[in-house]
């Protein structure tokens, strides 16, 4: 193994790398988690907090003062934190600021390690104290490199230390055995009973030229320097296959059929001329036949997982399950049940749901409750607009700020001051005598057995006191006409529809530029008031049809059928046309090795 990569070494890397202006997140998590640091954060809850937190900022490296809050929250007091005292460090040592030759370095480094408490984090085993005696092998070596390398500032010695541990390779020392894992270089010499050679595939035996980038290619072929070309690596497999021929009893050689889908080829030098069957395979050890015959043949279907009693008040759930039990049910299983989130996207700039979630932020603070402590809502106005964009700045956290910066916020304050204004506009317009009574309104709700949690964005009443629920988009979109589609339901509005008490109508804002509607359904009288243009909900809300109470009664017996199927645990992969597109869960369905 390159000494780099072994997890005590891999470990006290990260810990040096915490220095560097630009940490890397998974290094800042990595040290939070390292079983070999005394600081290490044992509370599980915290740690996902923390971890989540740094991952939300959307950078595979981040500075490293928002690396430093990071850790400051997760170790809480002051007192107790390893950053105090690497603080104390900084401004007695200049650590960080000071250009250094290698050997002036591993002082500082094993300082830096001391402080953080490596690695006293639990007792070492054999192969981690070799280990360990080796990082302070390499490190003397590393000191040693003052004539090559110069003087250093603190990422440079950094970069340079990690190079120069990948390039040590740890071997480590057992007692004499049966069975030795060893390298090709390792056989030199020695004679075996029986040698089992893996990984003999083309496209690794003989492996590809490896010449150095430092020394002209040319001058290497020339004096058939190792690794130079296809002809010595060539030369080179095929006395190490002869030297195993000739040293051993017997010789079993193995390679990986298929990977990643694509069949691989044996050597060359394994048989030349000779086929191999693909029939011939070797019987079952009798050991995994008897231990196979002990295990339980009880059939179990894998797509069925019921939730307990316990379970369903517990973890209650929102209008997005139902949504995903609708377009495939494993992913519902996988988001909700398995918490299985997948990993977040790098944006330049803010995310979809940043921008969303400023855009709600900014409409709750234009509609204030009445200053005479009724339930009423102060209609929008703008002067409150500057108000609205600045609580809606504040839904992003302080480092996500520091790391778009103040150009990218300025660019969405103008735009959402654009939306807004716009909508105001839009609300004077189109009153229709509707008075705002909540915003942000959360409630609960009982579905199939299930605890269903919600969030009403805003709810509107009118003069005969009944209530319209408003979701806010921010586009314009085709949710509305999910509504009616039995097989792929956007289930959120029609829940809204059968809480109690009942509404007498939903509807989505569509907070387009240029384009601004209240679109819905509603009672005779309300739903006139709602953009109903489309043919399609002319025909849902006409007269033969029942109006609205016959469509409350078909999303009921539809959004109570999904939800008695996500209680009873029904995960089946049959995800609907268009469910994958956004899914980013393959790697446990593993229908993408099926489609392609």
């Amino acid at each position: 193994f390159q000494l780099a990569q072994v997890p005590l070494i891999r470990d006290a890397l990260r810990v040096l790398s915490l220095g560097r202006s630009e940490v890397s997140v998974e290094d800042a998590i990595g040290v939070l988690q390292s079983r070999f640091l005394r600081f290490g954060l044992r509370n599980a809850d915290l740690f996902e907090r923390v971890s989540d937190d740094l991952r939300a900022l959307g950078r595979e490296k981040i500075p490293r003062t928002l690396a430093r809050q990071g850790l400051e929250e997760a170790f809480g007091d002051a007192q107790q934190s390893p950053l105090t005292s690497l603080a104390n460090l900084e401004s007695n040592a200049r650590v960080f600021n000071r250009r250094r030759l290698p050997s002036a370095w591993t002082e500082p480094f094993s300082a830096i390690l001391r402080i953080w408490g490596w690695p006293e984090g639990r007792p070492l085993d054999s192969l981690e104290f070799q280990q360990a005696q080796q990082w302070q092998s390499a490190l003397d070596g590393f000191a040693g490199l003052d004539g090559a390398l110069g003087e250093l500032d603190y990422d440079e010695a950094v970069s340079a230390l990690r190079g120069w541990l990948t390039e040590q390779v740890f071997q480590p020392q057992t007692s004499d055995s049966a069975v030795q894992v060893l390298g090709p270089l390792e056989t030199t010499g020695l004679s075996f009973d029986g040698l089992w050679v893996t990984g003999l595939s083309a496209d690794q035996w003989p492996s590809s030229p490896r010449p150095n980038p430092y020394l002209p290619h040319s001058l290497q072929r020339e004096h058939g320097m190792p690794h130079a070309n296809a002809a010595w690596e060539w030369n080179w497999s095929q006395q190490r296959w002869k030297h195993w021929l000739g040293q051993s009893q017997s010789v079993t050689a193995s390679f990986q059929r298929n990977l990643d889908g694509s069949e691989r080829l044996p050597s060359p030098l394994l048989a030349p001329g000779q086929r191999i069957d693909e029939g011939d395979v070797a019987p079952a050890d009798p050991r995994w036949v008897e231990q196979g015959a002990k295990l339980s043949t009880d059939a179990v279907d894998p797509g069925l997982a019921p939730l307990r009693e316990g379970e369903r008040a517990k973890n209650s759930v929102g209008a997005y399950a139902l949504e995903s039990q609708a377009a495939c049910p494993f992913r519902a299983y996988a988001s909700e049940r398995l918490r299985a989130a997948p990993a977040g996207d790098d944006f330049i700039g803010l995310s979809p749901m940043e921008r969303g979630s400023m855009l709600h932020r900014a409409l709750q603070e234009l509609y204030q409750p009445t200053s005479e402590g009724g339930d009423g809502i102060v209609p929008p106005s703008m002067t409150r607009l500057d108000a609205a964009l600045v609580a809606a700045e504040q839904v992003i956290s302080s480092s996500r700020r520091y790391l778009l910066g103040v150009a990218a916020l300025e660019i969405e304050r103008k735009r959402l001051d654009a939306v807004i204004r716009e909508w105001i506009a839009f609300e004077a317009e189109h009153s229709h005598a509707l008075e705002i009574v909540a915003t942000e309104s959360e409630r609960t709700g009982e579905l199939g057995g299930l605890t269903l949690r919600l969030r009403l964005d805003r709810v509107d009443r009118d003069s005969d006191g009944r209530l319209l629920v408003i979701d806010y988009k921010s586009g314009s979109g085709d949710a509305t006409k999910r509504w009616f589609d039995e097989g792929a339901m956007r289930p959120q509005l029609p829940l809204y529809a059968l809480l109690e008490p009942a509404a007498a109508g939903v509807a989505t804002a569509s907070l387009k530029v240029g384009d601004m509607k209240l679109r819905g359904v509603g009672d005779e009288g309300l739903h006139e008031q709602l953009d109903a243009s489309d043919a399609w909900v002319q025909d849902v809300m006409g007269e033969e049809s029942g109006g609205l109470e016959a469509l409350r009664d078909f999303w009921r017996r539809v959004l109570e059928e999904l939800a008695t199927d996500f209680a009873q645990g029904q995960a089946s992969v049959t995800p609907l046309v268009d469910a994958c597109t956004y899914c980013q869960r393959f790697e446990l369905c593993r229908l993408a090795e099926e489609l392609t």
